[in-house]
């Protein structure tokens, strides 16, 4: 009975040891995705554009005052909507994006940063859109302010 217990006490070991090495090799992942999201924030291109969508209520002022704030210069894009969006408008305002989309590919847009408040739904349109394009930086409003969200380059994405 007791080589037994002892038996089992080894294997207990020696299934810890896969989990140990998996969690501090996540934990290390973790740690370099973080930081190459924070080096893309602070990593400008040649020709950055700040694009403002507001479905349902305008954040073109809250994006141009968060430039401000931080110090970045870059031409800023709007598409803003009052009111309550309905399902059967979003063809229109796809329409409408592929124009925006069109315009920036024209003025040789090297990176666009998506300043987006409205309708989860349309938000997977957004990112279906702009999917290996040119890299594009998200923001979400959160605290009074926006924060770097996600970075979507042509090979892969970056959340922290």
């Amino acid at each position: 009975m007791e080589t037994l217990s002892l038996i089992a006490n080894i294997m207990q070991i020696i299934s810890f040891i896969p989990f140990a090495v998996g969690g501090i090799y996540f934990f290390i992942k973790g740690r370099q995705l973080a930081d190459r999201l924070k080096a893309l924030a602070s990593t400008p291109t040649n020709r950055p554009v700040a694009l403002a969508i507001g479905l349902g209520t305008s954040n073109d002022g809250a994006v141009r005052q968060q430039l401000k704030d931080d110090g970045i210069q870059m031409d800023v894009i709007s598409m803003a909507h009052e009111g309550f969006i309905k399902a059967t408008e979003y063809p229109g305002l796809i329409r409408e994006l592929k124009d925006i989309k069109g315009r920036m590919s024209n003025i040789g847009v090297t990176e666009v940063n998506i300043y987006y408040q409205g309708p989860v739904t349309f938000a997977m349109a957004l990112g279906a859109m702009f999917d290996n394009w040119v890299p594009v930086k998200i923001y979400a409003f959160r605290d009074g302010k926006y924060h770097l969200d996600l970075a979507l380059t042509t090979e892969t994405f970056i959340a922290p």
